[in-house]
C-alpha cells in the first residue's frame, strides 16, 4: 500500500489490510515508529536535522519529521521541519539533533508553558490537542521545527477517495467532482494541485500533505508576467475553489511548498497547516463565506510569505477566524482589505485568539482604502485577543486612504471608508519600531468608529 502512485478505493484498502494480517508487519516496530519511516520513496522528505518521539500513556512513538524547502527562495532562505502528532488526551515530545546536542531553545507561543527542559542534549516538552508549536534550536532561525498536536485521526468516510501513505503524483489541477471526499492518510504525500471549482460539497481531510513543489515560484512568475496574466496564474494555485460554491472544506491536511497561492476560495479551514514562506504570492487562508454559512478558519496554522487572514471577505457573508498561529515573511497578518468593496450588507468578521510570530510584515493589521466612491470600503470587523511575539519592525495598525501599492493595479483615487472596526485586547510583547497609521482622506472618505481597547505594546 505504501508505494502506490494512485488513490485506491476503500474496498481495496480493506482487502489489502486483511491479507496482511497477522504476520506481514513487525508488531513491535509498528508500535514504536511511524510505519512510513521505512518507506524508501519517502526518504527524500525526512528531516536531516531533527528526530522527534511522541510519548503518551507510556508508549513512545518515533515520528516522521518532514523537511521542506523551495527551489526559488524569494523572501526567506530557510528550511522548515515539521511533525504531526495525533493526541488522545495530552502527551510529551522528545526532540534530538541528528548531529550534536541541544544547548538552548526558543519556543513559540511564548505565552504558554510547555514545561520544556533539556537533559543530556535532548529537549523534552509537553504538547496538547490543537497546539501549533514553533521551536528554534541553538539559535538557528533558518531551521525551525514545527510541531502540530492533532485530535485523534478521523475514520475514513464511506465512498471516500483514499490516498495511503506514500508519494502520489496527481499532476496540475487534479479535478474533484461534486459531493466528493478525498482522504489523505498520515504519510500520504500528494504532489500537484487540486481544482474543485464548480463542485459543491467537497471535503479534503486526513493527516496527509499536498505539495506544490512540481513548479517553482520563479517559474510561475516568469510564465505569468509576475501574475499579471491572472487566468494562467490561477492554474498554479495549490487548492482552488470558486466564489459561488458551497461546502468546500479542508480538515486536518497540510499544504506546503506552493509556487503561489495556497488555498483559494475554500469555505472552511479546520486544523489546516500551511507552510510556504519562500514566495511572495503565497497567501494564507482565503475563507469564502456564503449568505447562509460563515467562512471559517479554526485551529489552523500558517507560515507564508503574503497576507495570512482575509477579513475583507465579510462583504459576501460572515467570517469567523479563531484559535490560530500565523506568521508571514513578507506581508500582512490581518488583511482588513485592499481597494474597497460595497458596504450595503450587515455581515461581520470576527477574528479572535490568534498568536502572531512576526517577520517582515507591511503591517500586522492593514487596510488600503482605494475605493471607487464614498460608498465603498471595509466595515464591521472585530479583532480580539491577539498576541504578537517580540519586536515588530512594521506598524501594528495601518489603515489609510491611499493607492494600492502596485501601480499597475491602482484603480481609483483613494476614496472610500473604514467603519466600525474594533481592536480589543491586542498585546505586543516587544516594541513597535514603526508608528501605526490611522489616516483618512477627507470628511467623507476616511475612518469612522475605530475602537482601540486594551492595546499593550512592550508592557
Amino acid at each position: 500500500m505504501k508505494n502506490l502512485n494512485k488513490p485506491i478505493s476503500l474496498v481495496t484498502a480493506f482487502i489489502l489490510f486483511i491479507t496482511c494480517l497477522p504476520g506481514c508487519n513487525n508488531p513491535a516496530a509498528s508500535q514504536n515508529k511511524d510505519e512510513f519511516l521505512s518507506d524508501q520513496s519517502m526518504s527524500k522528505y525526512i528531516s536531516k536535522a531533527y528526530s522527534v518521539n511522541y510519548i503518551e500513556g507510556g508508549i513512545k512513538l518515533e515520528k516522521f519529521v518532514f523537511e521542506t524547502t523551495a527551489k526559488s527562495k524569494m523572501v526567506w532562505s530557510g528550511t522548515v521541519h515539521f511533525a504531526n502528532m495525533d493526541i488522545t488526551k495530552s502527551g510529551a515530545v522528545e526532540i534530538k539533533l541528528l548531529k550534536g546536542k541541544i544547548d538552548k531553545f526558543q519556543i513559540s507561543p511564548e505565552n504558554k508553558d510547555y514545561k520544556a527542559s533539556i537533559s543530556n542534549g535532548v529537549l523534552k516538552m509537553n504538547i496538547n490537542i490543537n497546539d501549533k508549536i514553533w521551536v528554534e534550536i541553538n539559535g538557528d532561525k533558518l531551521q525551525p521545527l514545527m510541531l502540530f498536536g492533532n485530535p485523534p485521526k478521523p475514520a475514513v468516510p464511506q465512498d471516500a477517495i483514499y490516498f495511503p501513505a506514500g508519494i502520489h503524483n496527481i499532476g496540475r489541477a487534479y479535478k474533484v467532482k461534486p459531493n466528493t471526499t478525498l482522504y489523505l492518510d498520515e504519510g500520504a504525500y500528494l504532489i500537484g494541485s487540486i481544482d474543485a471549482r464548480g463542485s459543491e460539497n467537497v471535503k479534503i481531510m486526513g493527516r496527509g500533505i499536498i505539495s506544490g513543489e512540481y513548479k517553482s515560484g520563479a517559474e510561475v512568475m516568469a510564465e505569468t508576467n509576475n501574475s499579471a496574466n491572472w487566468e494562467l496564474f490561477q492554474e498554479y494555485f495549490t487548492i482552488r475553489g470558486d466564489a459561488r460554491q458551497t461546502g468546500f472544506v479542508l480538515d486536518g491536511v497540510s499544504i506546503i511548498n506552493t509556487p503561489c497561492y495556497n488555498a483559494y476560495y475554500v469555505n472552511e479551514f479546520r486544523n489546516v497547516k500551511i507552510i510556504s514562506p519562500w514566495v511572495y504570492t503565497s497567501d494564507g487562508f482565503h475563507a469564502m463565506p456564503t449568505k447562509d454559512k460563515p467562512g471559517i478558519v479554526k485551529d489552523s496554522y500558517a507560515f507564508v510569505a503574503d497576507d495570512v487572514f482575509y477579513a475583507s471577505y465579510n462583504q459576501y457573508g460572515n467570517v469567523e477566524i479563531t484559535n490560530c498561529f500565523a506568521s508571514s515573511t513578507n506581508n500582512n497578518i490581518f488583511l482588513i482589505g485592499y481597494w474597497g468593496w460595497g458596504m450595503k450588507n450587515n455581515y461581520k468578521a470576527t477574528v479572535k485568539d490568534i498568536y502572531v510570530k512576526p517577520f517582515v510584515e507591511h503591517a500586522i493589521f492593514q487596510a488600503v482604502i482605494d475605493g471607487a466612491t464614498s460608498e465603498t470600503g471595509f466595515k464591521d470587523m472585530t479583532f480580539e485577543n491577539i498576541y504578537i511575539e517580540g519586536n515588530i519592525i512594521c506598524p501594528l495598525i495601518w489603515i489609510q486612504n491611499r493607492y494600492y501599492p502596485w501601480p499597475e493595479q491602482q484603480k481609483n483615487k483613494m476614496l472610500g471608508n473604514a467603519k466600525n472596526i474594533v481592536f480589543k485586547n491586542i498585546s505586543v510583547s516587544g516594541r513597535q519600531l514603526k508608528t501605526s497609521k490611522l489616516l483618512g482622506l477627507n470628511s467623507s472618505n476616511g475612518l469612522q468608529d475605530i475602537t482601540l481597547e486594551n492595546i499593550s505594546i512592550n508592557g
